[in-house]
């Protein structure tokens, strides 16, 4: 965390100097989501609420957007699903403001199919992950981005069944088990403790 946040602070210096303000708005955003990963929530919040501010002064609409996404996220973790699924729309609506984005679009419908989960809206949820899985393997197919595909899979199985679809939910859960055969087991158990949380 303190090795990451040293280069932070170089590139911060850098963009600053060079009033790069996108990069800086974007730099903001990761700074979030590594406090985020490192539970320093309050410092987190500081950081989304600069990049918001920042990119909101741009045209820069995919970056902005990312970080609405992400700042979603962060309410997620902190467990107001209300105020996450509000900024992930958020999200939606600034993306239509440029040219598509297919990889951020689909991974904010990710996203937003988590927070669905997490708040017992299960069939929206359903709906949303297929139309974000859709665009992972129509435009790239399963050897591409398994990690999220894996995502995907796994929640896709455990609503399936949750819905009481039993035939999509073996049906995804067999492409869980093969997207994840050969993934690093830390990655792996990551992966299955999320999973894990979204349903607790």
């Amino acid at each position: 965390f303190r090795d990451a946040f040293k280069y932070f602070r170089e590139a911060e210096a850098l963009y600053k100097r060079d009033n790069e303000s996108i990069a800086l708005g974007a730099l903001y955003r990761d700074m979030a989501v590594t406090c985020d990963y490192a539970r320093d929530y309050t410092q987190a919040k500081v950081y989304f609420e600069k990049s918001v501010e920042i990119l909101e002064n741009t045209e820069a609409y995919a970056e902005l957007a990312i970080t609405y996404d992400k700042f979603g996220l962060h309410f997620h973790a902190l467990g107001d699903q209300d105020t996450a699924l509000r900024h992930i729309d958020k999200a939606f609506e600034t993306f239509r403001k440029d040219k598509p984005h297919g990889f951020y679009s689909a991974t904010a419908l990710l996203d937003k199919a988590r927070v669905l989960t997490k708040r017992g809206l299960f069939d929206q949820a359903y709906d949303v992950a297929s139309e974000s899985i859709s665009w992972f393997e129509a435009d790239h197919g399963e050897s591409s981005f398994r990690r999220r595909l894996a995502q995907l899979y796994g929640l896709l199985a455990l609503l399936a069944a949750k819905i009481g679809q039993d035939r999509q939910a073996k049906l995804y859960w067999q492409k869980f088990v093969s997207a994840t055969a050969n993934m690093d087991p830390l990655a792996k158990t990551f992966i299955k403790q999320e999973l894990e949380r979204l349903f607790d």
